[in-house]
């Protein structure tokens, strides 16, 4: 049977031995939480401070029984503060160390701006399991009918603690509607990191059955994390704003399950240095979202790799992507989305419509050390108005089985000393689109039929280029 319990702001510190599992104190502080709801508390820093760094464990005949427990007895306590402003100990505060391959059975609920992030949360051997039996409470923080079954639950502006180790559903072998390992509501704060330095990333969420973690108008920091077979790893909705760096977010089952990152209604992520493969999607941003990469690998994905629609933006600096089996796709710009993408290595894409897919108003500028080779079709496709810019001096095209650069339906290509190859065609014009090409190298066709021009680009046919090789 699951049990949720609620912690919020309090002037006291809690008494750690009423912190049992099925505590009847539980049902107390639950249906306590519209009364307090809305009020402003202040936690002074003198109760229950924090002078030098702690330690507990958590497990059977350990400090604590349950997590919900050890998190009630040390969550209004707070590191003293030095004259000078900096907390002591500059170290994490509190540490719970759970038991090796510890088992959640319970739901966790932490609300009315209730910050844990002085406690650290690990375990002896970096996993905490969690019970899917146990996940049986719902939360609608969407106001959409859209009920949720988190193991954690952060709302009205909480900050959890720090997530040091990695969590995994200890029953994961079939998929389930809005499971949840992590749900953040209302500016609330989740923060998955390692302290140390880079290194294998170990810390983070496994086999949750759908989200890993899920965002609504809340923030997630990930440092060096892991989000493994979740079939949807981040969601960031509502104004989330989400902030990974050296992150995996992987399917290691394979199958192609799910998407990576998914950004809705004006999201931000900052995605850099992160892998993401084996995914229906690495990256999709829609309705307003933007999300800027540096260096990250989009690996193996089966629709695209990275997807804007509906007025999003990208900035994508020095990406991979790329496919070593027989699927995986490039990146679409579509729904008057725009994307910068510089330095991008986008090869081996097998979508015969192409590898880089611009239309329906979508915008692009794409230089510096750029390469698009080996597309299995075309390998830039700009189509129903889309545009892009190409500064072509160290941008590469070669090895696309059909077209390098197309351009149709009212299209348009800017290119600058863009060098493109393809088997059937190097640059490809029609209807009522546009070329723009100066000090370009390769030959040109159309469809049905189209005029050189140095200049107006319409002619009669309604196919038209600005063509200076």
């Amino acid at each position: 049977m699951g049990n949720a319990n609620v912690w919020e702001p309090s002037t006291t510190p809690s008494d750690p031995t009423c912190c049992d599992t099925n505590a009847a104190a539980i049902a107390v502080l639950e249906s306590s939480i519209t009364a307090i709801e809305g009020n402003t508390i202040n936690i002074s820093s003198a109760i229950g401070g924090i002078s030098a760094p702690e330690s507990y464990t958590v497990g059977a005949g350990k400090d604590y029984e349950t997590l919900s427990a050890a998190l009630l007895a040390h969550g209004a306590r707070k590191p003293l503060v030095d004259t000078d402003g900096t907390f002591t100990p500059a170290t994490p505060p509190i540490t719970l160390v759970c038991d090796a391959n510890f088992l959640i059975e319970e739901q966790i609920h932490v609300t009315g701006g209730m910050d844990l992030s002085h406690i650290t949360i690990t375990s002896a051997n970096d996993i905490i399991l969690v019970d899917r039996a146990s996940l049986t409470l719902s939360y609608e923080p969407l106001g959409e009918g859209t009920d949720f079954y988190p193991a954690f639950f952060f709302d009205n502006g909480s900050k959890s603690p720090i997530f040091k180790v990695l969590l995994t559903l200890n029953d994961a072998t079939t998929y389930v509607l809005n499971y949840t390992m992590i749900l953040a509501a209302g500016g609330s704060l989740v923060q998955f990191y390692d302290i140390g330095s880079l290194g294998t990333r170990t810390y983070g969420v496994a086999d949750c059955g759908n989200y890993g973690i899920y965002l609504v108008g809340s923030f997630l920091i990930g440092r060096r994390l892991l989000l493994d077979d979740c079939f949807t790893s981040l969601v960031a909705n509502r104004g989330s704003v989400a902030d990974l760096k050296a992150t995996s977010l992987t399917d290691t089952a394979g199958g192609n399950n799910g998407i990576g990152v998914i950004l809705y209604h004006g999201s931000y992520a900052c995605l850099d240095d992160v892998i993401i493969n084996n995914r229906t999607y690495a990256v999709r941003a829609e309705r307003g979202s933007k999300f800027t990469s540096y260096n990250g690998d989009f690996l193996d994905c089966t629709t695209y790799a990275i997807e804007l629609d509906e007025c999003s933006i990208a900035d994508i600096d020095s990406p991979t992507v790329s496919t070593s089996g027989t699927t995986g796709r490039g990146i679409k710009v579509t729904g008057n989305s725009q994307a910068t993408i510089r330095s991008a290595t986008i090869d081996n894409c097998t979508d015969a419509n192409g590898a880089l897919i611009v239309t329906n108003g979508g915008r692009v500028y794409l230089g510096g050390a750029s390469s698009l080779d080996n597309a299995s079709g075309i390998a830039i496709n700009v189509a129903y108005g889309g545009e892009i810019s190409i500064d072509g001096g160290s941008v590469s095209i070669t090895g696309a089985t059909t077209t390098a650069v197309h351009a149709s339906f009212g299209a348009t290509v800017q290119a600058y000393n863009l060098t493109a190859s393809g088997t059937t065609a190097d640059f490809h014009i029609n209807y009522a689109s546009i070329m723009k090409l100066t000090s370009c190298t390769g030959g040109l066709t159309a469809d049905p039929t189209y005029t050189v021009q140095a200049a107006n680009a319409i002619n009669a046919s309604g196919h038209g280029i600005i063509y200076d090789f």
